[in-house]
C-alpha cells in the first residue's frame, strides 16, 4: 500500500522544520491553499540536501513538490527534515 501524502501533511512536516531548524526554501501555504480545492495530493522529487546553514546538526532535504490546483499544476519548493517522507513504497 502507498502513503498519500497530502498538503496538509506537508505544511505540518514544515512546520516541524522551521519549528527545529531554518529552512532556505519556504512555500507560501497560504497563497496554495486559495488556488487548490480541499486537501489535494502532493506529489514530489528529493533533488537536494542542504548542509549549509541549516540551523541544526545536520542536512535539510530540498523536495520539489506539485499540486493540482484550479488552473494547472503547482509546484514548490521545501526544505524539509530527514525523512520526513519516505519515496519509498511502504505495503
Amino acid at each position: 500500500m502507498m502513503t498519500t501524502i497530502r498538503l496538509s501533511h506537508v505544511r505540518a512536516a514544515f512546520a516541524e522544520c522551521e519549528a527545529r531548524a531554518t529552512p532556505h526554501r519556504l512555500p507560501d501555504f497560504d497563497a496554495i491553499a486559495t488556488r487548490v480545492e480541499g486537501d489535494p495530493e502532493v506529489r514530489g522529487t528529493l533533488v537536494f540536501l542542504e548542509m549549509h546553514n541549516t540551523g541544526w546538526s545536520g542536512v535539510l532535504e530540498r523536495w520539489l513538490l506539485t499540486v493540482e490546483g484550479a488552473a494547472g499544476p503547482i509546484e514548490f519548493v521545501a526544505d524539509l527534515l530527514p525523512d520526513a517522507f519516505s519515496t519509498r513504497r511502504r505495503d
